[in-house]
């Protein structure tokens, strides 16, 4: 499927205070995101999931992804289970806990020209991490930036995971 020129924006959870995400591509889709805006959605404004599912997003705004009744999630982007991501030129802005989440074997991302910035913790003061890679999974990062995130700029974790970053800044990463 072919995304363009879209407005995603103030999805809903269900009553018992679960999902409302952005957009979700799994069981072996392949989507095309550009000149796209994911705003002020629930729990995951991106989630991609399953071998292969691709998506490859260009001059995409993901921003103000709230947590669900719960308080957890509110990630701008989950990366998980062998799907694929190729995201550039975008921005990752103002999301909850972690900007890009990456994680389990197989699990392909590649990020370029890209601004993750202000990733906000959690209700109880934990998290807002700009980019979590764990599990197994590989993260290709090129002349990108990190930005006032909190906790940690990038957080790479677990035998098997990769992260190869170049042309990079990460800076003002502020404490949780």
């Amino acid at each position: 499927a072919e995304v363009h020129d879209v407005l995603i924006a103030r999805t809903q959870p269900r009553v018992d205070g679960t999902l409302g995400r952005g957009v979700v591509v799994q069981q072996h889709a392949v989507v095309s995101l550009t000149r796209s805006a994911l705003v002020d959605n629930r729990e995951l404004g991106l989630f991609a999931s399953e071998n292969q599912t691709t998506v490859e997003g260009s001059q995409v705004l993901i921003t103000q992804t709230k947590a669900v009744a719960d308080g957890l999630g509110g990630q701008g982007v989950n990366v998980q289970d062998g799907a694929a991501l190729t995201l550039e030129k975008s921005a990752l802005v103002d999301n909850h806990y972690v900007g890009l989440l990456v994680r389990n074997d197989d699990t392909t991302v590649e990020v370029s020209a890209t601004l993750i910035a202000g990733t906000q913790p959690h209700s109880e003061g934990t998290g807002g991490q700009g980019i979590n890679v764990q599990s197994g999974a590989d993260l290709a990062l090129r002349q990108s930036a990190l930005v006032d995130n909190h906790d940690i700029g990038l957080f790479a974790t677990e035998g098997g995971t990769t992260a190869e970053v170049t042309e990079t800044l990460i800076a003002r990463t502020e404490p949780s």
